[in-house]
Parts: structure tokens; sequence; C-alpha cells
């Protein structure tokens, strides 16, 4: 056999081993030669497209009227098989996904690659059918799904452009899908943060997105209407991350609470005016009630008849309730002033022994015990403040436990936290004023104005701590003071 004749075998029988490939393949392929006919059809096009054109004899035209209903897409994909680029080049170019109803009136999403035949092998252009019916329809459900949420969800780039924006954030900001899509900066310009570079990430979470590549905690944050009103959003962050591991993009979730925050702050402002009215109940109580006795002895000291012993207790008496008052006024202004804290470090075992020992009680059926944690680390406050604090707690637990009891005060590291328990075994507090036991004015006590308590909370609070009640299981009340732990210096 000769060269010429085995190289003709050769490609004799590559040929219809690709011909064999192509009928075997689950693309569809079609082959329309440099004069527009079709000459190949494979079974996958037929199972796609659901017809079989007559091969040698259907053209371009009819099988692209035939597989698209838009005349629009007809258009582009006649125009992109007539303007190929050279086989020579190996470009291909892809069109679509594009709505093919078959004769049954199956509609499937089609997207369309054309790659260039060589003129040697016959020309023209392949035509690879490949089927995203499965990706466009779950991309459809998704949008409707994404479209029908009552929460605002959007996507956002790097720059702050927006590339997704569903009905709610139109609802939401009033701005429409086409007026704030793929602006670079658009998400700032609804969003309250600023417009200066490096954005913080304290002020725009969607950047702290980006930066730390982790879900944002939902956080409450202002935007602007597109008709320039302020509206309260609750908007959660998460990074969509490339095949790279970097964020690409991140998802934004928004909830208006505009209604929400009203209601809130119209709460709010009836708790502070019922706490403003026992404030002034509390602070009238303590004032008239001793303006009748000062008013007698007001009238015995006048009284020049009267013999001078009851003059000078009356004039007594009037001293003690001016300096009562006093303290009255001093310990409600101690409440509206911020608490100086030194910012030193304090070792809260020692300050809470040092106070313990400084109480006497007056009565030898009280009796105070500690279990004071060795490991527990030092708080950065005011001393001074704290031994406040902790002679208020006691002297509480000691007017509480009328028939006397123990005082149990423990500590405890927890969290990088120190825990302060004052624990007592007396009745108590009743759960009605247990909600408002740090409230001034507040006291189940027959004698006492109730502003330890206050005083107390306003100064743990002063220091970025806490302070709770509950009463215990086995009985009696437990204070909890909770304060921030700082390092050794």
């Amino acid at each position: 056999m000769s060269t010429t004749a085995r190289s003709n075998a050769v490609a004799s029988e590559l040929s219809l081993a690709i011909a064999r490939l192509i009928e075997a393949m689950d693309e569809g392929v079609a082959w329309i030669d440099s004069r527009e006919r079709v000459r190949h059809w494979n079974p996958a096009m037929e199972r796609l497209t659901g017809f079989a054109p007559s091969l040698d004899r259907a053209t371009l035209a009819e099988i692209c009227e035939t597989l698209l209903r838009d005349e629009p897409e007809r258009q582009r994909l006649i125009e992109a098989l007539r303007c190929r680029p050279p086989a020579r080049r190996k470009a291909k170019t892809r069109l679509g996904p594009f709505a093919v109803q078959g004769p049954s009136g199956v509609t499937r999403y089609v997207e369309f690659e054309i790659l260039a035949v060589a003129p040697a092998d016959g020309g023209g252009a392949l035509l690879v059918a490949h089927d995203e019916s499965r990706r466009v329809n779950a991309q459809k459900d998704l949008e409707i799904l994404l479209h029908s949420s009552s929460d605002g969800i959007f996507v956002m780039g790097r720059l702050g452009q927006i590339t997704m924006f569903n009905d709610a954030c139109e609802r939401i900001t009033g701005y429409k899908r086409e007026e704030v899509l793929h602006q670079a900066g658009m998400c700032r310009r609804i969003f309250e943060c600023q417009h200066e570079q490096p954005i913080p990430s304290r002020i725009c979470p969607g950047h702290a997105a980006f930066e730390g590549g982790d879900f944002v905690e939902p956080t409450e944050q202002i935007l602007f209407t597109r008709d320039g009103r302020r509206r309260w959003v609750e908007a959660s962050y998460s990074p969509i991350h490339g095949p790279d591991g970097e964020t690409q993009h991140v998802i934004v979730i928004i909830r208006d609470i505009t209604e929400r925050k009203r209601l809130e702050e119209q709460l709010e402002l009836s708790r502070r005016l019922a706490t403003l009215g026992q404030i002034v109940g509390g602070l009238a109580h303590e004032i008239r009630n001793p303006l009748g006795a000062i008013r007698s002895a007001a009238d015995i000291v006048a009284n020049e008849g009267r013999p001078r012993s009851q003059r000078r207790e009356a004039a007594e008496f009037l001293k003690e309730e001016a300096a009562r008052l006093d303290r009255t006024v001093k310990t409600l202004l101690s409440l509206t002033r911020p608490v100086h804290c030194d910012s030193r470090p304090v070792d809260v075992n020692s300050l809470l022994e040092q106070t313990l020992a400084y109480y006497a009680p007056q009565r030898d059926e009280f009796r105070i015990e500690t279990r004071l944690a060795p490991e527990a680390p030092k708080v950065r406050a005011s001393s001074e403040a704290l031994q406040t604090v902790f002679l208020n707690l006691t002297l509480n637990a000691d007017q509480a436990m009328c028939h006397g009891g123990t005082l149990t005060v423990s500590t405890e590291q927890a969290d990088g936290q120190v825990r302060i328990q004052f624990r007592d075994s007396g009745p108590g507090i009743d759960p009605e004023v247990i909600e408002r036991v740090f409230l001034p004015f507040v006291t189940t006590k027959k004698s006492g104005m109730g502003l330890g308590l206050s005083l107390a909370a306003h100064i743990i609070e002063a220091h970025r701590g806490a302070i709770a009640v509950e009463n215990h299981p086995e009985g009696g009340a437990c204070f909890t003071v909770t304060l921030p732990a700082c390092g050794e210096e």
C-alpha cells in the first residue's frame, strides 16, 4: 500500500472515530457548511431541540427560525454563525442561554458554542449546544425567592457597587433596580457611613466582611431613601468566596425596623417618665414628711414663751433635718453626675476584705463569710467608688436579715471578667419589687431612702460592668457584680 493510500485510510478511520464520538456526545452538535446547509445533526441535538432537520437541505435560516421564537435572539445566532472567526485562530463564540421550545411544547434553555471549521474539512461552523435548563431554572427559582422575600437582599462588590437588588430593597430604599445596579459607591450613598477611603470597618460592616471574609453579626444601621428620609434597618453581611478563597462579593440582608425603633423610643420615653415619676414621688415623700415637723420645730424656736431647753432641742432637730435633707439631695445629684474612675488596677479580694473589716454590724446575729478566689484578677476601677458599692450591698443584706443570718461574699473569674456575689440568708425580695430594685426611692424597708442600690448600679455601669439581683432557690437574695478584668501591671 502506498503512503498516500495509507494516509487516506488513517484519515478515513480518524474521521469515522470522530463521527462516532460526536454521535455519542451528550452535547448537541450540528455542522452548518459554508453554503449554510445543515450537514450533520447528532442525536443529542435532536433530543435538545425536539426536531431533526433534513440534512443537506435544511438551511441556517430555517433551523434558527425553528429553534428560536424570539426574533432578536434568532438574528444574534445567525450573525454569530455567519461572522465566525477564522478556523486557524481556534476561537469560539458562546451565546445564550436561549429558550428553545420543541414541538412537544417543552422549553429548554440552551447555550450555543460556535467553532469555525477549516475549508479543507468542508468549511462552515460547528454549532455545539449545551443544556443549561437546570441552571437557568434554578436561577429563576432563586430570583423568585429573592424577589418575593419581605427582607431586602442585595449583593455588593468591593467598590461598593450593587450587582443584585431585590423588590424589597426597592420598597425599603425607594430606589429602582436600574438606578443602583453596577454603580461604584452606590452602597455608601444609601447607607450612612463615611465616604473617605479607606472605609473603617467599625463604620461599614460590609468592609469588615470583605477584609475578614467572615459573616458579620446583624447590626442596626441608618440608610437614606431616595427622597432623603432616614430609615432604620437591621443588616447582616455574608461574604461570597471565589474559587481562590478570596471574598468576591458580599450578600446583604436588610430588614426595615423603623417602626420597631419608633415603638422602642416611645417605650423608653414611657419608662423614663415612669422612673421620673417614681423619683419625684420619692423625693416629695422624703421632703414632705419632715416639713410638718420642721414647721412645728420652727414655731417652738420662734416662740419666746417656750422654755429655753425646748427651744434648744427644736433648734438641734432643725439642724439634723437640714443635714438629712442635704444628704438626700447630694445622693440624688451623685446619680446624675459621671463617676470618676481612677483607671488603676484594683485587687478586688483585698478591697473586699478591707471593706468587710470596716463594717461593724451592731448585732451579733449578723455573720459574714468569704469565699474569695485567689486567682481572681485585678479590675481597673476607683477603689473608693467600689468600696461604696460593697458597703451598700453589705448594709442592704444586714438590714434584710432583721432576725439575723449569714452574708456570703464570693469572687470568681469567668471569661475575662471578675464576678462578685453577695448572698444573704434573708427572706429574699418581693417579686413585684425585684425588677425595680435599682431605681431611686424603691425600698422595702420602713426606714431608708432607697438610694443605696441606685447609687451602686450607677457606679458599676460607669466602670463598664453590670449588677443583677435574683432570689436564690435555697432562700435569700443574691446580688452579682460583674467587672471586666485587666492585665497585671
